[in-house]
């Protein structure tokens, strides 16, 4: 059921406070999209200490990477602003000094973040949630979207769950499946997974702010993946751009 704004924005009798731990990548699409609520809650954006600067440039696509970065960034600033949305940049977000400064009962949604949550940095939430690409509980990890085009899924998707001190394991409150559709790139096909998981985001949220019905879907991942990968890096230099990479899995 799709609830309208304006109608959270009359339903909330209190602003609540909503973090979203998010990045410039697979995260953007959700910080553009958490702004729009930003009359109905008090929004913070947080991200990892930027290590941008330390990148060694050496070629043209790291160069245009750059400024692609330089260009989200600086917009998601100015848009953030307009909206009166909070942005903060954290080096460790288990260190007390960033606990110490969540309110009592705020609500936190992860996208796309390179941090590991403790459990005292978990516990110092009403809720904690992360929209991880994959159907889990296969393909869990940092690079999910690498390893489905390395072993030549046909289709992939997105996981909405619980966040627990063991990585992608939490409760499941939510999954769809997503095509590949002959998409090559890692990039590529985070993005098209963030697109889709748009709706349940605009879902969910009503949900936290206002007490919505909530609708779970649990998918059968060993039905939907050929290659049943548990969890996996990167290896250091690869991309996944060929297809025809011999498919390696990581158990």
């Amino acid at each position: 059921m799709q609830v309208s704004i304006s109608c959270v924005e009359g339903i909330v009798a209190a602003r609540k406070c909503v973090f979203l731990f998010c990045n410039h990548g697979f995260g953007f699409p959700f910080s553009t999209w958490i702004l729009r609520y930003s009359r109905a809650a008090e929004v913070f954006l947080v991200y990892s200490v930027d290590h941008m600067g330390r990148t060694k440039v050496g070629f043209i696509r790291d160069q245009c990477r750059r400024l692609k970065y330089v260009g989200l960034k600086t917009y998601i600033l100015f848009l953030a602003k307009l909206r009166g949305a909070k942005i903060r940049k954290v080096a460790d977000v288990n260190s007390q000094q960033f606990l110490s400064t969540i309110p009592s009962g705020a609500h936190g949604v992860v996208a796309g973040f390179d941090q590991i949550f403790s459990g005292e940095a978990i516990a110092s939430f009403g809720s904690l949630v992360n929209f991880h690409p994959s159907i889990l509980p296969f393909y869990r990890g940092p690079v999910p979207s690498y390893w489905v085009l390395r072993n030549q899924e046909r289709v992939t998707g997105f996981t909405l769950h619980r966040i627990t001190e063991k990585i992608d394991a939490g409760r499941i409150l939510f999954q769809k499946v997503i095509e590949c559709d002959g998409v090559c790139e890692e990039n590529q096909l985070n993005r098209k997974i963030a697109l889709a998981a748009r709706e349940t985001f605009d879902r969910y949220l009503p949900h936290l702010l206002s007490g919505v019905p909530w609708r779970h879907v649990q998918l059968d991942a060993a039905s939907i993946y050929s290659v049943h990968l548990n969890y996996g890096h990167k290896p250091s230099g690869q991309t996944a751009s060929d297809l025809s990479t011999r498919r390696e899995v990581v158990r």
